[in-house]
């Protein structure tokens, strides 16, 4: 191969890198992980959740950017908590020594969040944005049905995660302090599996089978959606979580194992670092001089 092929070949390949890099996206803020055909997040890292008295669970933080916005993920251990409850409810463990109870609906609405007393935090420009975020809460008042033990969440409650919605958090299950105007959209899995035929509060529904085209979702998962360029280098592997944001303490009730801590670990999805438009132009300069020269030595 001469070195025009090989030169053709290196700028073909960049050329499909800086393609990908501006062209991926098409997200749908549905609290659903890559559920739609096109949505595809670029950046990816383990989370790791440490249990006391040993054992781990692996959860997911993932980055995405398209020319509408900026988009987080994160994605629960299952080892901690997922969505299921009622007899759909997995296996909460009894043998475990805590005793910890079976998964419910009545857990989910008023327990499970992320972000417990507003430790969820946003660095914009230096400046802290708090949040706490429910998994799931009812649209005004819950309507609840029957006494004593007997309590349900009627089917009529209209629910959605945490009260906020695309004009800002309007419930007070959404809870926030700084600016958030840079916050367009938050969703959780359990606004996508409360979106499907059959949802109800009873039981979860079976995990694998197909309702509509829509699968029931069990982990726990929160995705936001920000303005666009927010955050300078959202999608880079090189940059440094921390600037960006601080998960804090999450609440699960209850919760398969007791939670030590959780870490943000190695890079899983798109470590590899894209040449920014400048960078590439360079390159493809150089490419085409040394083309040149090639051509004149010839």
């Amino acid at each position: 191969m001469g070195i025009l092929t090989k030169l053709k070949s290196v700028i073909f390949f960049f050329i499909a890198l800086l393609c990908f890099q501006t062209n991926a996206g098409n997200f749908t803020v549905d609290g659903c992980f890559e559920c739609g055909d096109e949505e595809n997040y670029q950046l990816g890292y383990e989370v790791l959740y440490n249990f006391n008295g040993g054992g781990s669970g692996l959860g997911g933080l993932y980055f995405g950017e398209d020319d509408d916005g900026q988009y987080l993920f994160f994605k629960m251990a299952e080892e901690y908590v997922d969505t299921t409850y009622g007899a759909n409810s997995t296996d909460y463990s009894p043998e475990n020594p805590n005793n910890f109870k079976e998964h419910t609906f009545k857990d989910i609405i008023k327990s499970d969040n992320l972000g417990l007393n507003q430790s969820l935090s946003f660095f914009v420009d230096g400046i802290e944005t708090k949040l706490q975020i429910d998994l799931l809460a009812c649209v005004g008042s819950c309507i609840i049905e029957g006494s004593g033990d007997n309590k349900t969440y009627s089917n009529s409650n209209t629910f959605q995660s945490s009260g906020f919605v695309t004009s800002g958090f309007g419930d007070a299950d959404g809870v926030a302090t700084g600016n958030t105007s840079f916050i367009e959209n938050i969703k959780t899995s359990m606004d996508y599996n409360a979106s499907i035929d059959g949802f109800n509060t009873a039981s979860s529904l079976d995990l694998g089978t197909a309702y509509n085209g829509k699968y029931w979702q069990s982990y726990v998962g929160y995705e936001f959606m920000f303005s666009p360029n927010t955050f300078d280098s959202w999608i880079s592997p090189d940059h440094i979580v921390s600037e960006f944001l601080a998960l804090g303490e999450s609440h699960a009730s209850p919760p398969r194992a007791d939670l030590d801590d959780t870490t943000v670990g190695v890079c899983t999805v798109g470590c590899t670092s894209v040449p920014e438009p400048s960078s590439f132009a360079l390159l493809l300069i150089a490419a085409v001089a040394l083309t040149s020269t090639k051509r004149k030595t010839s």
